[in-house]
């Protein structure tokens, strides 16, 4: 029999079935928002699709998408009554649905192209509706319809732009063809028509173009194999192609086929016509070859270099003058072309014209700058293959078409051959005019009758007449603006005399000259075949520089002859033979003698007081700077010269070699020395002194420090025994009383432990007992067990010499310096100390593996904060007569080396 269920448990199923129910609701309701939305999704997509099938129909304009969007956006909808309208507003134009009437409800979105707003997309609904979703969708279409707008623009655009790419390739200025897989000519624009005579119809889809074009066999093939090996990206390959005349063309193509491909076309190219160009080339390169030849054959030694420096042209003159061929010299750069003449490389005449540099100017006796041409002489004669040569130089720009300066050319002449160039004077009218005109002189050609025949540019630079208004003009009307000629005139002398007459004149006032000037004038006779004159040439130099050069230059020997003779260091000047020269008043005072003929025969080299070393430097060509000490009873004894002094005197002397840069005409040397003996007396004395301050300071280090040990220390320790024992006696004494005074016996033991070390800092009392070596020993090792600095000591040949007080404690000082320094600053873990014997001298090595220092730094910085430990080391090694050097670089540690005299004990 089946139990009924109680009230509780029928009210929980009903509570069970209720919230099943409500969970069926809810669910229900979810699946419906879900498929409304679902449904909505649907008729968008429907929308969306119909609009792309109107798009993607090539045929429909802008107009008939616009207006069969309205319409499935209204179909979109799916209302019944087809009361939904539709408009759509762009620019000024306006498209809605049929059925359109606006409404109190309306939802809208913004077309927008690029950023722009352009129009709306409107919906109106016969009664009030705000679904977010379909707002979305309305954003969506708004948009889309947006970017077919802006696509259509550009389809439109685009179509006109292939009409006009096709008018500018058509029109354009060079010549463009293509090719299709077949390598027949598929474009021919009407540059090409016009370079080769063909119209497009006669080549285009014409399978014998290619023969029209190259009708050699074999040309062809071979421009037809390389293009197909190439496949693209070439450029300016020249081709030779046939006209429709007959004539040849050479066109420059390029082709970018590979990275600009264009469809349907396999290969394209555009073209330039160079005939004219490469005709243009050819007569250009058969012009430098004749003006390569003209230099070639020019008299002068001529040569050219690029703006890199590099030789460009070597002619035969030059070949001939320094013996370089030009093969050997051509291309060569970095100052190559010098190395004939001055046996280096260094810049020249021609790198002033690219380069301008008042320095290397001054290497030359005489500059002269005249617009871009410059011309000199160098100061000193050249060895050129074994032989003096005095040159000038004449260097120029050479100028490329436009202008710009593009390299130099220089020729140089031997002008101590001057008779070469009226030979070739003579020889050619040309020639001479060539030569004259690049002339650094003023010349002229006059008659017997004082007339000019011809005048170089020179000279009309100056005078500002032309070559053809100066034929016919007398010489002194022209020059000197006068109506006779000149008084005493050189050209009626050698008209007299036959002969070359030559003079150096001052003219007050001449034709383009601002004020009185110098001339060197030569007046050369021209021969006929009866040996008798017939014409004069005149050479004129202005040297009106050169002559206020010497002017100047004497003022300048006075002043140094005032200096020379009144300075108060003795000047003695040798020439290149050791020979003395001269020497000055303070130098004869030194020596003892009246007059520099007493000691005409003296020199440092047959002088024995010179040390040998000094003497040694000085000939490898060296300065030598030394002191000395000199003893005029050896020089009365060896009769050296005749001197009113005796004993010995202190010489700081310096000697320096003269004439050794090439620029330089005096060779020998300079020597200067000066009395130094009251400050090598004042030395001595100090050093005396400070000897005794040491032996004073360590005198009193001595009794503070046995007063230290003897008196306070052991007062010290009394006390530290009295504290110990205190309360032997007193059992009743508490712990912490005990305690107390136990730390202070602690604290006393302290104390005396560094009073004694203070002691032995003080005077190390072991260095009388034990010796130095041995206090040394003892001093590293109390050095390890304070700093844990493991100190490496060695000796050798030490042990059994004697030391004086003053030697040993200040090396003992030096020591203890060293090492205080390195436990202060170092950061080392090893030390190295070294003292051997090396007969005459002590030598003392410290070397640490810390990290180093500055010395010079350093040393700077101890002086201004007073810090006189390295100062302190230096002193004392120069108590001792030592040296001392000290190394360093950052983290590789440092090395002090100390060499000094060995002194026997002091008795």
């Amino acid at each position: 029999m089946n139990k009924k269920p109680t009230y509780d448990q029928l009210q929980k199923k009903i509570e069970t079935l209720e919230n099943k129910i409500n969970k069926y609701e809810h669910d229900f309701k979810t699946n419906k928002k879900k498929i409304k939305n679902l449904s909505e999704a649907v008729k968008e997509l429907n929308c969306l699709y119909g609009i792309s099938s109107l798009v993607e129909n090539k045929e429909n304009s802008l107009t008939q998408i616009l207006e069969g969007t309205v319409e499935l956006l209204s179909e979109a909808w799916q209302d019944p009554a087809a009361l939904i309208c539709t408009r759509i507003i762009m620019d000024d134009s306006e498209f809605r649905t049929k059925n359109f009437k606006e409404t109190l409800w309306k939802q809208s979105s913004d077309i927008v192209v690029n950023g722009e707003r352009i129009g709306s997309l409107q919906i109106f609904h016969p009664k009030k509706e705000t679904q977010k979703e379909k707002q979305i969708f309305i954003d969506n279409v708004a948009k889309r319809m947006g970017r077919i707008i802006e696509w259509k623009k550009v389809e439109t655009l685009l179509r006109g732009s292939r009409g006009r790419l096709y008018q500018v390739i058509q029109n354009m200025p060079v010549m463009m063809d293509a090719f299709d897989s077949d390598w027949n000519i598929i474009a021919w624009n009407k540059e090409c028509e016009r370079v080769t005579g063909y119209r497009a119809d006669e080549i285009l889809d014409n399978p014998k173009a290619f023969e029209l074009l190259y009708p050699d066999a074999a040309y062809r093939q071979e421009i037809l194999e390389k293009t197909i090996n190439q496949m693209g990206d070439f450029y300016d390959w020249e081709i030779d192609l046939r006209a429709k005349d007959g004539t040849i063309k050479t066109v420059s193509w390029s082709n970018i086929s590979k990275s600009c491909p264009i469809p349907g076309w396999t290969s394209w190219a555009i073209g330039r016509d160079v005939t004219e160009h490469k005709h243009t080339r050819q007569l250009q390169m058969e012009s430098e070859r004749r003006l390569i030849e003209i230099i070639n054959f020019l008299p002068d030694a001529t040569f050219a270099v690029n703006l890199e420096g590099k030789v460009i042209v070597w002619n035969r003159a030059i070949e001939e003058m320094t013996g370089v061929k030009a093969k050997d010299m051509l291309g060569r750069g970095n100052y190559e072309y010098s190395l004939p003449f001055y046996g280096k490389r260094k810049p020249i005449l021609i790198d002033l014209v690219l380069k301008p540099d008042s320095e290397i100017e001054k290497q030359y006796r005489f500059f002269y700058k005249e617009k871009n041409t410059l011309i000199a002489e160098p100061n000193v004669p050249l060895n050129v293959r074994n032989r003096k040569l005095f040159p000038w130089g004449k260097a120029s720009p050479i100028l490329d078409n436009n202008g710009n300066i593009c390299g130099a050319i220089e020729s140089v002449r031997d002008i101590t051959a001057r008779k070469e160039a009226e030979d070739a004077l003579r020889a050619s009218e040309a020639q001479k005019r060539a030569i004259l005109d690049a002339s650094i002189d003023e010349v002229g050609h006059i008659d017997k009758d004082m007339k000019i025949i011809w005048a170089n540019q020179k000279v009309v630079s100056r005078v500002k007449i032309s070559s053809e208004d100066l034929k016919g003009r007398l010489c002194h009307e022209v020059f000197f603006q006068r109506n006779t000629p000149c008084e005493g005139c050189l050209l009626q002398k050698s008209i007299d005399t036959a002969k070359i007459e030559s003079t150096i004149r001052k003219i007050p006032k001449m034709a383009g000259m601002q004020e009185e000037s110098y001339w060197a004038v030569h007046y050369v006779p021209l021969k006929n075949q009866n040996d008798a004159p017939e014409s004069f040439i005149i050479i004129a130099r202005n040297i009106t520089d050169q002559k206020r050069s010497e002017q100047a230059l004497k003022v300048s020997e006075e002043k140094f002859r005032t200096i020379f003779e009144e300075s108060p260091i003795g000047i003695m000047l040798y020439d290149s033979n050791q020979q003395m020269i001269h020497a000055n008043r303070a130098c004869l005072n030194i020596v003892g003698v009246s007059d520099s003929r007493e000691i005409k025969d003296y020199t440092i080299f047959n002088d024995p007081q010179i040390p040998v070393d000094a003497k040694a430097i000085f000939c490898k060509g060296e300065s030598i700077n030394f002191e000395t000490i000199y003893d005029f009873d050896v020089v009365r004894r060896d009769n050296q010269y005749k001197t009113n002094k005796s004993g010995k005197i202190h010489l700081a002397v310096m000697v320096t070699p003269l004439g050794l840069r090439e620029k330089e005409s005096f060779q020998g040397c300079l020597v200067q020395f000066q009395d130094i003996s009251n400050r090598k007396h004042a030395e001595k004395h100090i050093h005396t002194l400070n000897k005794r301050l040491i032996k004073v300071q360590e005198s009193e280090r001595q009794q503070l420090s046995l007063y230290l040990h003897d008196s306070v220390a052991q007062n010290l320790s009394s006390l530290r025994i009295g504290c110990e024992t205190f309360f032997d006696n007193e059992p009743q004494i508490s712990p912490e009383i005990k305690k107390k005074v136990s730390q202070w016996s602690k604290t006393l033991q302290a104390t005396i432990s560094a009073v004694r070390d203070i002691s032995y800092d003080l005077y190390p009392a072991y260095l009388d007992q034990l010796g130095l070596i041995q206090t040394i020993a003892n001093q590293c090792e109390d050095f390890f067990q304070k700093t844990g600095i493991k100190v490496d000591f060695f000796s050798a040949g030490i042990e059994n010499l004697k030391f004086n007080f003053t030697t040993k404690i200040n090396l003992y000082r030096v020591i203890q310096e060293a090492l205080n320094n390195i436990q202060k600053h170092a950061e080392a873990g090893h030390v190295t100390i070294r003292i051997v014997a090396s007969f005459p001298k002590i030598i003392l090595r410290i070397e640490d593996d810390g990290k180093g220092f500055d010395y010079e730094k350093t040393l700077a910085v101890a002086l201004s904060e007073k810090r006189m430990g390295l100062r302190s080391m230096q002193e004392r090694v120069n108590l001792l007569n030592g040296n001392i050097r000290i190394q360093s670089d950052r983290m590789k540690g440092t090395k002090i080396i100390i060499e000094i005299p060995y002194e026997d004990d002091e008795k």
